[in-house]
């Protein structure tokens, strides 16, 4: 089945176009090629009437004369060859019992003497098709293929300016096969737009084509706040209200709109797409800083507003791509790649926490390079849905604007002595020493960002919390209103020497206790909290890596939420001693920012002394790839290694292993962490992991007993297990289900003190988890693996 096209997505995502399931046959890419179609019923708005701008069931036509307004238009052939109505060789095919219908009948005409090249289009009568509306072409087909000849059915759209191939077939289709294709990026607000059905073959047997309708649905103009396919531009001139803004570079460095170096612009790109160069026109050198920048929009506030673009960004030679938005005080980068993306690829990202309420808001695509390589942009289009609550019940921010975006949220300072202050990848909140700042039937004193909400009945929230609670008491987390005597209050705590959670429900302002506990974890640990809400049931997790989440409290509560959001807090008993804190929050998302999860992380030294990386992913969500970053330090100074990236999955929930060698290993301890980069390259980064590099063989021995993680994990079906033991003795390895019956025995035998490791096969043995254990002496220690067949 063929890919919904960008601009139908978008509007399906947004709720303004919904569609039915295609009923047809899947065809696999490489049969039936459809850049910008959809297989589907001409979908049905929600917002506007819809109305017909082209309609030919080809009732009028007879022999080879076309119906008015249509014409055959021979680019390559004969003069006999030609789309007929009179279905010349009495086919006996499905499509052709609602006689007469168009065909061209290659097989018919064009075989025998005098046969040769066939290129030949039926092209339809103008139409106008609106600026903000939806438009679709459907039509019904059949084409025989003898399956050698290549493109063979060619459906084509003129954008005012050029024919831009639709949608192609080069194998047999269904009899008949219908089709519904989403037009709207290439036509939308041409006034002399045309179809053509174009056969290109040497007698190639036929193609039927019947019932052709072109339908706009209108939407309310502010919807779309901006469609750009740039086909108004003209060598470096951009079109109207579009700038080129050179920040550094020389005069001939610029975006242009002529393809002046002859790239391979694929749809639904067109070749009158935007393009900085770098490669063709700055071979002088130089250093080079140009943005092509849109003009402004105005998106209003509460509202959810998506852009989308098509490009293709040739990377990984010095340039970096940025695309940036304006959100009213500054310019903030929403996606960043040095790495080439897929030619084409299609970018959707939520933009509504940097623009919602912004009335000059715009958005700029930013070039940085030295004689590198190139950029194409195309199909810009940005759209809102006003007066909803923004995406996933309210507004996520990964809080990586230099500002607060306070069309979302309100600082709440409740003893005027607390401050807020965005690092660039933070939100920090800071309160001073010697005044609580509790949350206590006495009053909410916790300083704190709130977000209006409309009462969602069914959400999740995810927060990642940085700041340090390492005195007593030192407090951060989630807040939940009905109203100021009516609230949650969800958080970590710190006495000093360790951290806790806790679940309090405030009820008319007395507070109910729902399972605060010890995590038995030191204040360095990294904290993840997740908040789900199903009707009236609550559940709060917590989470060390982000990746595994542990059930911290459940409870029942009906609430009417109106607002949500973080907080820190602090408290000393007596006051006096209440120690002065800064909360920090690296993002609080409506899902889960984490859409690869990591089975396993692991690096040792190598026999040849290169640090040897691997890790597993149990399921990846867009996942472009990875870098792989590397420190001294286990918490700062993390830059990435050179030639490190690691290509993803893309989307998958079956496990992948991965692996890089460090070719630059020092003697020292080193820390390293992943650099996980999304298709749309959002980055998320992995906890650090240690390895230590020896500086002699003495240092080789261990000095501590240990049973390493299985590596990788989940597995299918062999693992490595790795283990260290301190004295000459018996050593045993044991494996068991998760009844605890021994399963398999990996090891029993006599062992030096050193380093070892056991290759597992798990053949033959069911899907499932297991225990392995060591045993050395008195010591012991039991790991838990995953096996996924």
């Amino acid at each position: 089945m063929k890919a919904v096209s960008r601009a139908l997505f978008c509007l399906l995502v947004l709720g303004l176009v919904s569609a039915a399931p295609a009923q047809r046959k899947s065809i696999s890419a490489t049969d039936h090629v459809s850049p910008v179609g959809v297989t589907a019923p001409v979908p049905t708005p929600t917002d506007g009437p819809r109305s017909i701008l082209l309609q030919e069931d080809f009732s009028t036509a007879s022999g080879s004369t076309p119906p008015s307004g249509w014409s055959n238009a021979i680019l390559e052939g004969v003069p006999t060859d030609v789309w007929r109505f009179d279905n010349p060789a009495n086919r006996a095919v499905a499509i052709n019992q609602t006689a007469p219908v168009a065909v061209f009948d290659s097989d018919f005409l064009s075989c025998g003497t005098g046969s040769g090249p066939e290129n030949v289009a039926l092209v339809s009568p103008a139409f106008n098709a609106p600026l903000n509306s939806v438009i679709t072409l459907t039509f019904r087909q059949y084409f025989r293929s003898n399956n050698t000849d290549g493109l063979g059915a060619i459906v084509e759209l003129f954008n005012g300016l050029q024919w831009v191939i639709v949608d192609s077939a080069k194998y047999s289709t269904p009899d008949p096969d219908t089709l519904a294709l989403d037009i709207t990026t290439q036509v939308a607000g041409v006034s002399n737009a045309r179809i053509r059905f174009r056969f290109k073959g040497n007698c190639s047997w036929y193609w039927y084509v019947d019932d052709v309708m072109i339908t706009e649905t209108s939407i309310a103009p502010s919807t779309r706040l901006l469609l750009e396919t740039f086909k108004t531009g003209n060598v470096s001139t951009p079109p109207a209200g579009w700038t080129n803004n050179r920040m550094v570079g020389q005069s001939y460095d610029e975006w242009r709109f002529d393809n002046p170096g002859g790239r391979d612009i694929r749809l639904p790109m067109t070749g009158l797409a935007a393009i900085f160069d770098s490669d063709s026109l700055s071979r002088l050198g130089g250093a080079e800083d140009v943005a092509l920048e849109s003009p402004a929009f105005n998106a209003a506030a509460n509202s959810t507003v998506m852009l989308s673009i098509d490009h293709f960004f040739r990377g990984d030679s010095g340039g970096r791509g940025t695309v940036e938005i304006f959100n009213g005080a500054s310019w903030v980068a929403i996606w960043d790649s040095t790495h080439s993306t897929p030619n084409p690829q299609t970018l959707s990202l939520d933009i509504s926490s940097h623009v919602a309420g912004v009335a000059n808001a715009r958005v700029r695509f930013r070039w940085r390079g030295w004689w590198s390589w190139w950029w194409l942009v195309d199909n810009v289009v940005i759209t809102e849905t006003p007066g909803s609550p923004p995406s996933g019940a309210f507004a996520s921010d990964q809080f990586n604007d230099p500002s607060l975006n306070t069309a979302v949220w309100t600082f709440i300072n409740p003893r005027s002595d607390a401050s807020y202050s965005m690092t660039g990848t933070q939100l920090s909140i800071s309160m001073p020493a010697g005044t609580s700042h509790d949350i206590t039937e006495s009053g909410n004193f916790a300083p704190r960002v709130m977000q209006d909400v409309a009462n969602p009945q069914s959400f999740s929230v995810y927060v990642k919390f940085d700041g340090l609670m390492n005195q007593a008491y030192q407090m951060q987390g989630i807040q939940v209103w009905e109203d100021s005597l009516n609230y949650l209050r969800l958080e970590f705590y710190g006495d000093g020497t360790s951290l806790s959670r806790l679940a309090w429900d405030f009820v008319n302002g007395l507070h109910q206790d729902h399972g605060s506990a010890g995590l038995g974890i030191p204040p360095t640990t990294p904290l993840y909290m997740k908040l789900t809400r199903l009707a009236d049931v609550w559940t709060q997790y917590w989470s060390t890596d982000g990746v595994t989440y542990n059930v911290g409290a459940a409870f029942t509560r009906a609430m009417n939420v109106t607002k949500i959001g973080v907080y820190a807090a602090n408290v000393g008993f007596p006051e006096s001693s209440t120690p002065a804190f800064t909360g920090m929050f690296d993002y609080f998302m409506s899902s889960d920012p984490l859409p690869v999860q990591i089975g396993s992380f692991v690096g040792y030294v190598s026999s040849q002394g290169r640090v040897q990386l691997n890790w597993t992913t149990v399921t990846e969500t867009n996942n472009y790839g990875f870098e792989v970053q590397k420190s001294a330090n286990a918490t700062s100074g993390f830059v990435t290694c050179p030639n490190s990236f690691v290509a993803g999955n893309g989307t998958t929930i079956e496990p992948h292993t991965y692996s890089w060698v460090d070719p630059q290993t020092t003697a020292g301890r080193w820390y390293y962490r992943l650099k996980q980069i999304d298709l749309d390259q959002t980055i998320h980064y992995s906890e650090p992991i240690q390895v230590d590099v020896l500086t002699s063989a003495g240092e080789a021995k261990p000095k501590v007993f240990a049973l390493h993680q299985n590596y990788p994990n989940p597995f299918n079906p062999s693992t490595e297990i790795g283990y260290q033991t301190l004295e000459f003795g018996r050593v045993t390895l044991k494996v068991f289900d998760i009844l605890g019956r021994e399963v398999a025995t990996l090891v029993n035998d006599a062992k030096e003190q050193g380093k070892y490791s056991i290759h597992w096969s798990a053949e033959g043995f069911p899907s499932g988890v297991y225990f392995y254990r060591l045993t050395s002496g008195t010591r012991s220690d039991m790991k838990r693996m995953i096996l996924v067949k």
